[in-house]
């Protein structure tokens, strides 16, 4: 089967590729082979490029119709028109039930990692609940470690904020206005008695250090995760997997909603989440697309 697609642009004009596909016998999956242009992943965003913008909020939902002008020229509504014909039914009916069940009200931030596999696992773990944003607190100096895990593609979804230090992570935080939640071995509140239906900011320390001092003086509450066996911590993304899951829980009972945004609010994130998924040549998609209108609209007159 032959078929093609649309790719980019090439010197102001459209560029296609053709893809003939074929099933393997031993796997039941359709193998592609593909004409001499750049490969659609190419394209895609490896990180959040949109956290450049100064019409970015750090906690709660970040993006905003004045950031879609800003961004694409025009308003969510009309950057979903563009870009939808461009992309799958399928992928747009996922897009769609991912935005509707985001919740960006509740924000899992991490200390003291310097493995890039825990950063990698606890990305995908965030993205996986539903979540919308994370926080790494880590100083320019950081030397990370490198490591074979990945985060299956959830860091391209997620809003990530990277902070130089505990205090200016929370103390912005509080400012904002949320209850700062630590995870603590030596604490006593349980993870449900913890009010997750407000704003609130979740930290996870180091598997073997734990929180930092700044962490527990500028904690409102210190939750610890009840543990049965003679083990004394939890590796960070099983910790963050088995708190977000009741934050998760407790803030979509409270709303009797599967996700905390308005319906603008998702709007504006359904737009931001085709650009993501078309690549990194998504504005420049849309402007161009603007520019043909335009030129159509003068034609007719």
């Amino acid at each position: 089967m032959r078929q093609t697609g649309l790719v980019g642009t090439v010197g102001g004009r459209w560029a296609l590729r053709h893809v003939s596909s074929k099933t393997s016998l031993w796997t039941g999956r359709q193998k592609c082979r593909h004409a001499a242009v750049p490969k659609f992943r190419h394209y895609c965003r490896t990180r959040d490029d949109f956290a450049d913008s100064d019409l970015i909020h750090n906690f709660g939902f970040p993006y905003s119709e004045g950031f879609c002008r800003q961004q694409f020229g025009c308003n969510s509504e009309k950057v979903v028109q563009l870009l939808e014909p461009l992309i799958g039914e399928d992928r747009c009916k996922k897009i769609s039930n991912v935005v509707s069940n985001r919740i960006f009200n509740i924000v899992p931030a991490v200390e003291g990692l310097y493995d890039l596999g825990n950063v990698a696992a606890v990305s995908r773990t965030v993205e996986g609940l539903g979540l919308g944003s994370l926080s790494v607190i880590s100083s320019a100096d950081t030397k990370f470690k490198h490591s074979a895990r990945t985060s299956s593609g959830s860091h391209k979804w997620l809003h990530t904020c990277r902070w130089q230090g505990t205090r200016e992570c929370l103390e912005a935080a509080k400012d904002d206005g949320y209850n700062i939640v630590v995870t603590d071995l030596q604490a006593a509140v349980r993870l449900e008695e913890v009010d997750w239906t407000q704003k609130t900011l979740v930290l996870f320390g180091n598997e073997h250090a734990g929180i930092s001092s700044d962490a527990r003086e500028l904690s409102d509450q210190r939750v610890m995760i009840p543990m049965s066996g003679f083990v004394e911590s939890f590796n960070i993304s099983v910790a963050a997997a088995m708190v977000l899951k009741v934050a998760c829980g407790a803030v979509r009972n409270g709303l009797d909603a599967p996700g905390d945004l308005s319906e603008e609010q998702q709007k504006v994130l359904q737009a931001v989440y085709y650009a993501k998924h078309i690549g990194s040549n998504s504005e420049a998609i849309v402007r161009n697309l603007l520019e043909r209108e335009k030129r159509a609209e003068v034609a007719i007159e």
